[in-house]
């Protein structure tokens, strides 16, 4: 019978060689499953950290054609807008489908110092508050400084429109009101929204994102792309904050990367882009002195803040005043206050701050003082 010593020696053992690489692959298993678990206690406290600060993650707003074949809000619908950075805004369209006050009655308007300020998406605001917007601040200061004037305002923006496709909103809207005064706010890319939009019933946004997810085309049929159908299907509550968020940082990233936002695509400014532009104005010109009413050009601080803006304000300041148009500087009067411009425009968004909505409105308060008459207009 064999001795359990000899047993014990006639085992086969492993080969000594595979034992550090067992060992190594153990430790190197452990410690992924390590960083992966403190990943995700990151993310945990991330998400957490995020749906406590953030008061919602998901921007959504609701679009249709209006009465000036242009997008419109719809009416009465709720808008939520965020660049996931600076600003986080709840807005409810008026039931003429802009973000502002209800209108004034005709009556109303009639009878006061009416001032209508048209623009793109500076007028739109969806960046801030409606109590801090140019027309709300500009009324509320009216009423302070020249309570005689009873100057009543309307706002009608919506982005990426240039003064050519705003001509509508003067035939459908604004004109009714018979305003004493309407302010055409200008930016650096209307030169190049004019030339896109030449066409007052080509919009430049053939798709909108509802709040009720999916695509809605023009034609009013809802679309779903295959890429997005799923995180779409996802309940608003079960989308994580954090994809929000990185969302806005790889954007930023990629601005950073390619030219700016700040300066003009190439191709916007051509010659096609100035004689539309021309005529938007002389058609603005014709039917507000047709109608007995002033009107004045707001040049933001975008029109002056690169070399670039500063060729389109100089060419937007000649066409002004050769067509006899008052303009008012923002950049300049904020300037002559001993401010920075900057602060104007929101840290990863060029829109106004709500700082850049009450410089305008004062700069426009300012010229409005020094022409008095065009509160005292008479309709003709």
């Amino acid at each position: 019978m064999p001795s359990l010593v000899r047993i014990a020696m006639d085992t086969p053992t492993p080969p000594q060689s595979r034992r550090p690489v067992v060992r190594a692959f153990r430790v190197a298993f452990w410690n992924v499953l390590v960083l992966l678990a403190l990943a995700g206690v990151l993310a945990a406290v991330g998400e957490a950290w995020l749906r406590l600060t953030w008061p919602f993650a998901r921007p959504y707003h609701d679009m249709e054609i209006g009465a000036a074949d242009a997008y419109i809000h719809k009416p009465g619908s709720e808008l939520r807008w965020s660049n996931h950075m600076d600003y986080w805004t709840v807005d409810t369209a008026n039931s003429r489908g802009f973000l502002d006050r209800e209108p004034p009655s005709l009556e109303r308007a009639a009878a006061s110092c009416h001032v209508a300020v048209v623009g793109d998406s500076f007028i739109e605001a969806r960046e801030v508050r409606l109590a801090d917007k140019v027309q709300v601040r500009l009324e509320h200061m009216a009423a302070q400084r020249q309570p005689a004037w009873s100057v009543t305002t309307t706002a009608w923006g919506f982005r990426d429109t240039g003064q050519l496709a705003q001509l509508s909103y003067w035939d459908h809207y604004v004109r009714p009101l018979r305003p004493k005064l309407v302010v055409l706010v200008f930016v650096f890319n209307d030169f190049g929204n004019n030339t896109r939009y030449r066409n007052q019933t080509e919009q430049p946004h053939e798709f909108t994102l509802t709040r009720a997810g999916g695509w809605v085309a023009r034609d009013g049929r809802r679309r779903r792309p295959v890429l997005m159908s799923a995180w779409q299907r996802l309940p608003t509550w079960a989308r994580p904050y954090t994809a929000y968020w990185f969302r806005a940082r790889q954007t930023i990233w990629r601005q950073r990367r390619t030219t700016p936002y700040s300066t003009p695509r190439p191709g916007e400014v051509t010659a096609e882009s100035m004689d539309l532009t021309a005529h938007a104005l002389d058609q603005w010109k014709v039917r507000t002195q047709e109608a007995g009413t002033a009107l004045v050009i707001l040049a933001s601080h975008t029109m002056r803040w690169n070399p670039e803006s500063e060729l389109l304000f100089g060419t937007a300041a000649g066409m002004a005043s050769a067509k006899g148009i008052p303009l008012v500087d923002q950049t300049e009067y904020i300037r002559r206050r001993g401010e920075r411009w900057e602060e104007a425009m929101w840290r990863y968004d060029g829109h106004w701050t709500p700082k850049g909505h009450q410089w305008a409105a004062e700069a426009l308060l300012e010229w409005m003082e020094a022409n008095p008459s065009v509160c005292r207009r008479t309709d003709p």
